[in-house]
This record gives structure tokens, sequence and C-alpha cells, in this order.
């Protein structure tokens, strides 16, 4: 089993698709045509995504303020 993608949302794409091709060189690929809001796909590694979606009305939660919405990777 393997991840095949990973979603997640922002106030402001440009930052922070910018973070992951800069950092960890992950490369823009076409998103697909049906997706309606500003997005951005990457590629993690063959078969895997990482997706983003715009939305300027978004606001953590509580929660994630106190924890952080967050994925962990390793990096040789």
């Amino acid at each position: 089993m393997s991840i095949a993608h990973i979603t997640l949302l922002t106030k402001d794409i440009i930052p922070f698709k910018e973070f992951f091709i800069k950092t960890l060189h992950w490369q823009p690929i076409e998103k697909p045509g049906n997706i309606a809001v500003t997005a951005a796909w990457l590629q993690i590694a063959p078969g895997q995504e990482l997706h983003i979606l715009e939305n300027k009305e978004f606001d953590s939660l509580k929660f994630e303020q106190e924890y952080g919405r967050h994925i962990a990777i390793r990096w040789p």
C-alpha cells in the first residue's frame, strides 16, 4: 500500500506551492480540467501527488492552531 495523494487547503496558494517546489523539489504537474477552484498539483514521487486547493476564506480550527495540520515525510 502507498499514498496516492494528499490534499491540503490554503488561503494563498503561491507561497504554499513555492515552498514545496523550492525546498523539496516537488514538480508541478497538470491538474485535471474538472477542478473549478484555484489549485496546483505537485508530483512527490512516481504515483504520489500533493493537491493544493486555495480558499481565501479558509480558517484553521482551534485544534489545528494548537497542533497544526501537517504531513510528515522522511528526507534522505
